[in-house]
């Protein structure tokens, strides 16, 4: 296919370098994936640069930048605008980027030379947006994050993720797969998620690969540990908080990952027979909370490379944990599979493809979330599992939250 011109404002496209914010991890990885639209478009590809370089005289400004003059867009939407020139792009959320770059995508797909003039425009609603409930108590995340395997190494997975939560600020973050290497190579995104109020509970001698994130602001850690089948990090690190200021409302988490089969020589009979051992330690766990928290509510989550129909997953039901797809009021944003697939990553390039979305039926889910212990007057408002681009592109697996409303104790009332 042959090239096409572009010209922006008269100016040709050979002018223009693209600037992205310096902080923002997720606009540095689209800018870079628009320079190679550019270039299969008009074979010219654009420098990309962050808003910390010197001023150039044309620029393509992706996010806001220190020098983006357009106004703020309403919630959940996008806007491009050519201005002087310069085009700038700009969304107040950050699953908004991924609409820039294919409204950019539509726009260099036109037939024939391009010609953008001052005052061209694009604009729109996000395809995916943060649906949070206007009144909630608690949001609890999950998610793997794809840190076992030094072939996939962090880059800026872990800060793209952290974008994305950011959107939804959880009160409590279970992840799975945080290995040694995994969580030195993204401790600034840790110290990030401290600065942003959250405290990590973590056992490094065992439970290291299932860490809790909470919010310290909102929720009072009362109590936490780890317990595991085998010596390992394949295990269930729980914890039990309280909702400061809240009048004693109080919940359990538990953030688990079952044992795979190469945790057991690749044999799926013993593997299966690991993870049914998992299963039943999970609910050994749940039955101490419940004794020693009686009429609290309880989730479980995580990876437990089982699906629903497996042993493992039997023993989670018959223990009293409840898969909360029949609970929660609305769970159409999860009527699919959660482990999306391995992520493509270019050694030689040291940088991850920008991955899509592909639809498992939600019967071959291995992430789960389940609710055990009293659940009388709780509310799960929704059941969430993210699946626009940069979260398919981050990890193998989804993330996935809950938001509840808890009830008020009786002496309280």
């Amino acid at each position: 296919m042959p090239f096409k011109k572009l010209s922006i404002n008269g100016s040709s496209v050979q002018e223009f370098q693209i600037v992205y914010p310096a902080e923002n991890s997720i606009a540095e990885f689209l800018a870079e994936e628009l320079s190679k639209k550019i270039l299969a478009a008009t074979g010219f590809r654009p420098a990309v640069v962050s808003d910390a370089s010197s001023e150039g005289d044309h620029e393509l400004r992706l996010g806001a930048t220190c020098r983006t003059t357009l106004e703020t867009t309403a919630p959940n939407t996008y806007r491009i605008a050519v201005s002087g020139q310069h085009v700038e792009a700009l969304t107040n959320c950050a699953f908004g980027y991924d609409d820039i770059l294919t409204a950019f995508d539509n726009a260099l797909s036109q037939e024939g030379d391009l010609a953008w003039a001052d005052g061209t425009q694009w604009q729109g609603t996000l395809a995916n947006t943060p649906l949070i409930p206007e009144s909630y108590d608690v949001c609890i995340l999950y998610h793997n994050i794809l840190g076992y395997l030094p072939w996939y190494p962090v880059c800026n997975r872990a800060k793209m993720g952290l974008e994305l939560y950011r959107e939804y600020m959880p009160d409590v973050i279970g992840l799975q797969e945080v290995s040694h290497f995994y969580h030195n190579d993204s401790i600034e995104t840790i110290r990030a998620m401290e600065e942003m109020g959250y405290q990590e509970i973590r056992f490094p001698r065992y439970g290291y690969g299932n860490p809790i994130y909470y919010n310290a602001n909102r929720l009072m850690l009362l109590e936490c540990g780890y317990k595991t089948a085998r010596p390992g990090d394949k295990g269930t690190t729980w914890s039990v908080f309280e909702i400061k200021r809240s009048g004693g409302k109080t919940f359990a988490v538990m953030n688990s990952h079952f044992a795979a089969d190469s945790n057991a020589n690749r044999d799926p009979v013993l593997g299966n027979q690991y993870r049914a051992e998992d299963a039943k330690i999970l609910v050994q766990v749940v039955e101490m909370t419940k004794q020693r928290y009686p009429g609290i509510p309880i989730f479980t989550g995580g990876d437990y490379n089982s699906d629903i129909h497996s042993d493992p997953l039997k023993a989670a039901l018959d223990g009293g944990l409840i898969c909360i797809r029949d609970v929660a009021k609305d769970h159409t944003l999860s009527d699919f599979c959660a482990y999306n697939g391995y992520p493509q990553y270019d050694k030689e390039a040291n940088r991850y493809g920008y991955e899509e979305f592909h639809y498992r039926p939600a019967d071959s889910n291995i992430d789960f979330v389940m609710v055990a212990g009293d659940q009388t007057d709780v509310t799960v408002h929704d059941y969430v599992i993210m699946k626009d681009r940069i979260s398919c592109t981050v990890s193998d697996h989804l993330p996935h939250l809950i938001h509840v409303t808890l009830p008020t104790p009786p002496e309280a009332t």
